[in-house]
């Protein structure tokens, strides 16, 4: 399953946008699109240890402009790297599960750049910043919001599109519903530089329990 991520938005983003186009009283040109079928088949050779399926696809772009598809194998540590022009595989990450570059059991991931991809856990409330020496720079905790509101494990990936995106010195990240809460929100940031976490003020729609 390929995901073009060229524009990459999140939930958050999308929602804000359309609440500031919807309440500003000037004219916009509204635009119709459609997808065409290109009649092209994309396909890419896996080696015998890697899996089909992946619940983590996303297609990177670095600074020079190169495209990478990249996917978690499964549910492993393993972070695979494909040169989308050639098709052909590039190049792969195994960060290690303990030890001082550990970053436990890793479940979705976002890559802001070759010195910064975060690996969400799959255990707890944190968000693993590595290098692509598998180097562990940080581990960003995300269990609670300065105001003492709980948040759940929100892994960064496809299956359902949740990514998570830097934006200046903050990561936006979709949260996880958490029914628990009286405070649901839909997303939360945290800021790489003071590690605050703040939810933002969209919640997940509450539970209407016929009588």
């Amino acid at each position: 399953m390929l995901f073009c991520m060229k524009t990459q938005l999140i939930i958050l983003i999308s929602f804000i946008s359309f609440v500031l186009f919807s309440s500003c009283k000037q004219n916009f040109s509204s635009y119709d699109y459609k997808l065409n079928k290109a009649g092209e088949e994309i396909a890419f050779a896996l080696d015998e240890d890697t899996k089909s399926f992946s619940r983590a696809t996303f297609l990177y772009t670095d600074n020079e402009g190169k495209e990478y598809l990249t996917f978690q194998n499964n549910f492993m540590n393993d972070l695979i790297f494909y040169d989308f022009e050639t098709r052909k595989f590039a190049f792969r990450m195994k960060p290690e599960m303990d030890g001082k570059n550990g970053i436990g059991k890793m479940f979705g991931y976002y890559i802001a750049g070759w010195d910064s991809i975060y690996l969400t856990n799959n255990e707890i409330e944190e968000i693993a910043i590595i290098d692509t020496a598998c180097i562990l720079k940080e581990q960003l905790v995300y269990n609670k919001t300065i105001d003492d509101i709980s948040l759940t494990r929100s892994p960064a990936f496809s299956y359902y599109y949740r990514p998570m995106y830097k934006i200046e010195n903050k990561l936006y990240v979709v949260s996880s519903c958490n029914r628990k809460s009286k405070v649901n929100p839909i997303s939360f940031t945290i800021d790489l530089e003071t590690k605050e976490v703040k939810h933002l003020p969209f919640e997940y729609p509450k539970l209407q329990i016929k009588m």
